[in-house]
């Protein structure tokens, strides 16, 4: 499901509960009771209902015995002003039968937060019950909860689930080995998220758009960062030296994050994908691995701060645009490479190579000075006790 079924989706949340309330309003008009602290014991999963006689009052709910999907969709619905749920004395059964809420689904299995559960929703405090496995898709998208404690147990997050949420930090269990695509999307306001061993790859959107992160913890069995994953993010560092499993970093992962300034990839990448940093214009410092084949196409684009690059050794390969316009650069260093690199057109477009000291190795001298687009540089050949400048 993409980002506008997503929209629509939450459309169709808002008129749902727009139309319960207004039946619960009609039913229990002119009635009023005691809305804090409101404790209910669910007498079996999908009766919710019949133990609130007015939920359109409810703030504070705690909830013990068994629900489902029934129950929590009613929750979510009919309670406009509910801003603290507890469900840690709760668990949740699975359902089946008629399609409900927003999923317009009829099945839903035991130990989920069923689809769009929260989506939109006021609550700003929750508490999940010990054993859910699932946080179901859209689960709490565009939700006012700002802090949430991830039961260790849990397994998975799926796509979009606190999406455009108003989290402001986010700890992941060891448990969680799988988190769907744009999880954490546009949550503006996060500013710190920890993800713990266990999960292995950073999802596609995972944190794009999350403008106030400045800061993740990432494990060491990392082995993929998806595409677009901290796009227009608020980080300021990147060190991933530590994720030694790292092998694939996707498509514009880090690009267009503007207080970006330093990145550090592990000796396992061994591939990137097109636009990875592209338009970060506070980076400053770049390490690569050495293991990297090929630099991908407008890698750096408009990396305007970068003053100094390295080439890895096993760069063969440089496509399309990949650094242009780089216009603090002066200097690149291509010593270790162990062949001089094919270049795509337009490599250096908008980069005033010919300002830009390039230093290879002294064998190679002769090559980089006839090489299409290499020889404009300033070239100085390295050899192993000194240097040879053409």
């Amino acid at each position: 499901m993409q980002s506008t079924q997503l929209i629509s989706m939450m459309t169709h949340m808002a008129n749902f509960r727009t139309q319960l309330l207004a039946a619960v309003l009609a039913l229990c008009a002119g009635s009023v009771i005691d809305a804090s602290g409101t404790e209910v014991t669910s007498p079996a999963p999908g009766l919710m209902s019949t133990a609130i006689e007015h939920p359109e009052q409810i703030t504070s709910l705690s909830v013990t015995g068994s629900i489902n999907a029934a129950d929590i969709y009613f929750i979510s619905a009919s309670m406009p002003l509910l801003t603290s749920l507890d469900l840690s004395q709760a668990t949740i059964a699975g359902y089946s039968g008629k399609p409900l809420g927003p999923s317009n689904t009829g099945t839903h299995p035991e130990r989920t937060i069923p689809p769009f559960a929260f989506m939109e929703s006021p609550v700003s405090e929750i508490t999940l019950p010990a054993n859910t496995l699932t946080i179901g898709y859209g689960a709490f998208a565009g939700c006012n909860i700002t802090s949430i404690s991830l039961p260790e147990g849990a397994t998975c997050i799926e796509a979009e689930g606190f999406s455009s949420s108003s989290l402001t930090d986010i700890s992941l269990p060891s448990s969680i080995t799988q988190v769907g695509a744009g999880a954490f999307r546009q949550c503006a306001h996060l500013a710190h998220a920890s993800i713990h061993a266990g999960l292995d790859q950073i999802s596609d959107r995972m944190f794009a758009g999350c403008s106030s992160l400045t800061h993740v913890e990432l494990p060491e069995t990392l082995h993929t960062i998806g595409d677009n994953a901290f796009e227009c993010s608020g980080l300021t560092a990147c060190d991933l030296s530590g994720c030694s499993n790292l092998t694939h970093v996707g498509s514009w992962a880090f690009a267009s994050s503007p207080a970006l300034t330093t990145v550090i990839l592990p000796t396992g990448v061994t591939s990137i994908g097109h636009g990875a940093f592209m338009g970060d214009k506070s980076l400053t410092s770049i390490t690569l691995s050495d293991n990297l084949g090929k630099i991908p196409a407008l890698m750096l684009y408009g990396a305007s701060s970068l003053r100094e690059l390295s080439i890895p050794a096993a760069t063969d390969s440089i496509a399309t645009l990949a650094m242009a316009r780089m216009n603090a650069l002066t200097s690149v260093d291509a010593r270790t490479t162990r062949t001089v690199p094919a270049l795509e057109p337009d490599v250096w477009n908008s980069t005033a190579t010919e300002k830009v000291r390039l230093y290879v190795p002294e064998r190679l001298l002769n090559n980089y000075l006839t090489a299409d687009q290499w020889k404009d540089f300033d070239i100085e050949g390295v050899s192993g006790i000194g240097t040879i400048t053409a």
